[in-house]
């Protein structure tokens, strides 16, 4: 085997393995990503229960400010609308349209 393709086959093996530890330390953020979103939804949904009706409800949330208080207790988390709003619902949540405004908008509700 010649120098030249020698060094080349040594590049492609040290970029396999950059390649596989930028996986690795993705996996692991994603991971963590995870933990700090479970840990936070759990403890809203332990402070804030789902109300069944409006009449029921003492707060009304929006998607946006459940991801920003999620936020400010982590960070670096990540979570979109539409992954909090299945959490949200398979816990039992419901969102109620606000009548009370002139822009239409919809709102979690909570005791």
């Amino acid at each position: 085997m010649k120098k030249q393709d020698k060094k080349q086959l040594d590049e492609t093996s040290e970029q396999q393995a950059e390649r596989k530890e930028q996986e690795r330390i993705q996996k692991e953020r994603h991971e963590q990503n995870v933990a700090f979103v479970a840990e936070a939804l759990n403890a809203f949904v332990k402070h804030y229960p789902p109300a069944h009706t409006i009449d029921e409800a003492t707060r009304f949330l929006t998607a946006a400010e459940i991801i920003q208080a999620i936020k400010e207790i982590y960070p670096t988390a990540t979570i979109d609308d539409y992954a909090l709003s299945v959490f949200l619902k398979h816990a039992g949540y419901r969102f109620a349209p606000m009548r009370d405004q002139f822009n239409p908008s919809f709102k979690w509700m909570t005791k």
